[in-house]
């Protein structure tokens, strides 16, 4: 990951309150009270997306799930870390990661959406989705990676 991308990364962590837990034995409830009602409807952060859809996305089968209910994370991955990356959070933590990028605005997705590389960030009311994918067929400098994003997330806004 360069350093660029990773400040990306770490500014969403915060305004988002993301890092992902391997939770697979875990049985978290969601919070419904605390900054980020993303999960006030009581849905966890995976049930926002197939994971037949995110290895559709990825071109690869993802047996790897980390969900953190807490912090609204959802990661479908191979076991080389290639994946899908689905965050819930409110849209000031995404505007804050948005800023310190030069990001592309994406017409017609939501109610604004911006693209950085493998990350596509969407908002819709005060609510922030962010979803990335990565693994060797998305090519995050070519259109491909932009076109197989957005498949995924125009299916996750289905729920969304």
């Amino acid at each position: 990951m360069n350093q660029h991308l990773c400040c990306i990364v770490i500014v969403l962590a915060a305004g988002v309150t993301a890092c992902g837990k391997d939770t697979s034995s875990r049985s978290d409830k969601a919070d419904s009270h605390g900054p980020i009602a993303a999960t006030a409807t009581g849905r966890k952060p995976c049930d926002y997306v197939k994971r037949s859809d995110a290895e559709k996305a990825v071109g690869l089968a993802l047996p790897k799930t980390m969900e953190d209910v807490t912090l609204h994370e959802c990661h479908y991955m191979t076991t080389e870390l290639y994946g899908s990356n689905v965050t819930i959070g409110q849209w000031d933590g995404c505007k804050t990661a948005l800023e310190s990028s030069r990001p592309t605005a994406i017409p017609n997705l939501g109610d604004e959406a911006y693209f950085i590389r493998e990350h596509l960030f969407i908002r819709r009311g005060d609510r922030c989705l962010s979803v990335e994918i990565n693994g060797p067929l998305p090519d995050a400098e070519k259109d491909d990676g932009l076109v197989r994003v957005k498949e995924l997330a125009l299916t996750i806004l289905q729920r969304f």
